[in-house]
């Protein structure tokens, strides 16, 4: 990550100085656009990047089947047996027309 933000901050170095010099005639405005296009670009990846590490730890969690618990959630199975009446589903049952009963 520090890459991406020294490049972000290293392109909005670059792009105030082409301003200055663009508008003392030192530089064209295609140079102006195109270190305004670095800038975006930088910025993109820096955020990509931000999002791409989020990502790659939920996989983490994902893949050792500690997702839920890391979250504070229950186990599916665990909240459906502590919210709903045991014995009202069963392998058979047509889900279409199937509705919970909650405990009382």
């Amino acid at each position: 990550m520090d890459y991406f933000k020294q490049h972000l901050e290293s392109s909005e170095r670059a792009r105030d100085a082409y301003q200055k010099q663009f508008s003392i005639g030192q530089r064209t405005l295609l140079d102006l656009l195109d270190s305004e296009n670095e800038l975006f670009e930088a910025r993109s990846a820096y955020t990509n990047g931000i999002y791409d590490k989020i990502f790659a730890a939920y996989r983490i969690l994902a893949s050792k089947g500690q997702i839920v618990s890391s979250l504070g959630l229950k186990d599916p199975t665990e909240a459906a047996q502590s919210d709903y009446v045991a014995g009202d589903v069963s392998p058979d049952t047509d889900y279409k027309t199937w509705t919970a009963k909650p405990v009382n």
